[in-house]
């Protein structure tokens, strides 16, 4: 992980900090950034208790320039919206 201007770049993949994007979603705070990198990753990722707020919102990117597949399951992601 590194610092950014708002949060922090949260790594994604097979030899970085998180091996999972479920990892980086665990830990993530507002204004981070997950960055995921070049894989394939498992479908069917459920993420509750992940917000950001208007001032500092967290990213899931794909790293640029790198081909990300999430495969399986009934959908790559899902995500638990609560409205406060």
């Amino acid at each position: 992980m590194s610092d950014s201007a708002i949060g922090q770049i949260l790594d994604v993949g097979i030899g970085y900090p998180f091996e999972t994007l479920t990892e980086a979603t665990d830990v993530a705070v507002p204004g981070d950034t997950i960055l995921v990198h070049q894989g394939t990753y498992n479908g069917g990722i459920f993420v509750a208790d992940l917000q950001g707020i208007a001032e500092a919102r967290i990213y899931i990117l794909a790293a640029e320039g790198e081909s990300v597949i999430f495969d399986g399951g009934t959908n790559a992601w899902q995500f638990l919206m609560l409205h406060i």
